[in-house]
């Protein structure tokens, strides 16, 4: 692709990862995502000239123009993730409907780590978006169907029988339903085997942290976990790898 179709996609991504922002603000908060945007400290209302992605960051020195309060770097940060995200798959699987398939299911992996990690939940919204993606998917390529439906089998199964099994035991669910409607998307737009090995990389990820975390008391046997943290990096560690080795061969 010539050069000024990457800066095309690179300003639309920026654009994007500028909304990625808002949901991650407001999707927790429940508010309206057609509000005015306003600084979450002196409330005043943002112009649209210190709403540029990225650049108006470093114009403003990373502050509110009005209070002087600091502005999180998380929002330069996800406007570039948003640009590297999709300059990525574009670049290496060209401009085709799988580039903007995985493009978006990244783009709202994004969201879902972020809010998970700061509030320990999953919005049912995200979870609807990613089946929204995986049905425009399947009308494109309805012989998929059967293999994403075992996808979301595979991807969510054995949680759903972990949670049957420690209610009968303990009394509680031990996993959030959430994490299992994540991975039930996830594997629905992945298809299978992929859906069952992010769930087995994020169940490894996940291992690995809460005994270090354990062993380093900075947690303990009953420390809440964000799961879809782990998910959301299962996701972008299997795409990456599939794309860049697996089809290499």
């Amino acid at each position: 692709m010539e050069l000024s179709i990457y800066l095309f996609i690179a300003v639309i991504a920026l654009v994007m990862g500028s909304f990625l922002n808002a949901c991650i603000y407001r999707l927790p908060e429940k508010t309206s995502m057609w509000q005015r945007s306003a600084c979450p400290v002196c409330n005043e209302n943002i112009q649209w000239y210190d709403l540029v992605p990225v650049l108006s960051y470093f114009i403003l020195a990373g502050k509110c123009r009005h209070c002087k309060n600091k502005i999180s770097l998380q929002y330069p940060v996800i406007e570039l993730a948003a640009v590297l995200i999709s300059l990525f798959f574009f670049y290496t699987n060209g401009l085709d409907w799988l580039s903007v398939k995985w493009t978006f299911l990244l783009y709202i992996i994004l969201v879902m780590i972020v809010i998970d990690f700061k509030h320990f939940i999953i919005p049912n919204v995200l979870v609807a978006a990613i089946l929204i993606l995986g049905g425009f998917q399947y009308i494109i390529s309805p012989g998929l169907f059967m293999n994403g439906l075992l996808g979301a089998i595979s991807a969510a199964g054995i949680p759903v029988l972990a949670m049957i099994i420690n209610y009968q035991l303990k009394g509680e669910a031990g996993f959030g339903l959430g994490d299992v409607k994540l991975l039930a998307a996830i594997g629905f737009v992945t298809g299978y085997p992929a859906g069952f090995l992010i769930l087995f990389l994020a169940a490894v990820a996940g291992s690995i942290v809460g005994i270090v975390g354990i062993i380093s008391k900075r947690l303990n046997r009953k420390s809440k976990i964000p799961f879809g943290v782990f998910i959301g990096f299962a996701v972008y560690g299997f795409l990456v790898f599939d794309l860049l080795l697996v089809k290499n061969f």
